[in-house]
């Protein structure tokens, strides 16, 4: 579902290519799923592990949910960069193959260039 709502919100931007869309869905969702394994497991890590301190204290929850952000920034730092070390490489690299699908069937050539934007 997300990624649906990310493609809709890139769209009603008005960008001038389907690429820029693209990429702009793209950028929504990795923002959102950064944000969310952070946040999402650092405050439920907290809360959780404390229910029954927040229900008794209510207002030492803050204090537990900047305890439960420090014990998970290690994990934090793992998941960032395992997400910038091998899965954004893996990405571009999964372009290769059809750039080498479409050069072996001759479809595109080098220096060839794409047909213009209509007005």
């Amino acid at each position: 579902v997300l990624p649906a709502i990310c493609k809709t919100l890139s769209e009603l931007h008005g960008a001038p290519a389907r690429s820029v869309e693209q990429r702009a869905a793209f950028e929504m969702l990795f923002f959102f799923e950064l944000v969310w394994v952070f946040l999402g497991i650092a405050i439920t890590n907290g809360l959780v592990s404390s229910l029954s301190d927040v229900i008794h204290s209510p207002v030492d929850a803050l204090q537990t949910i900047g305890v439960s952000l420090s014990k998970t920034s290690v994990f934090f730092m793992v998941y960032l960069t395992l997400q910038f070390a091998v899965v954004m490489p893996a990405l571009y690299l999964a372009r290769v193959l059809p750039f080498l699908k479409s050069r072996a069937i001759g479809g595109w050539q080098w220096g060839s260039r794409p047909p213009p934007l209509e007005s």
